[in-house]
């Protein structure tokens, strides 16, 4: 997004190149706010659920490899 907004800027030459890049600005700023805010308590959320629904065809049921450390 900050990219984008960033090609809007320099090589689009709108009108109203700045304030849409402020805009991209503010959404991307926001974003990693509320993910930040909120990534404890829904992962909280998402591990009590699982436990209540777990079934071995659910994705994260499936037994997996361990990666090896580099």
């Amino acid at each position: 997004s900050i990219l984008f907004g960033l090609f809007i800027l320099e090589e689009a030459n709108l009108p109203a190149g700045e304030e849409i890049f402020l805009a991209v600005t503010w959404t991307v700023m926001l974003s990693v706010l509320l993910h930040g805010l909120t990534s404890v308590w829904l992962s909280e959320r998402y591990g009590q659920w699982y436990v209540i629904h777990r079934r071995s065809h659910m994705a994260e049921a499936e037994p997996v490899d361990e990666m090896p450390t580099r």
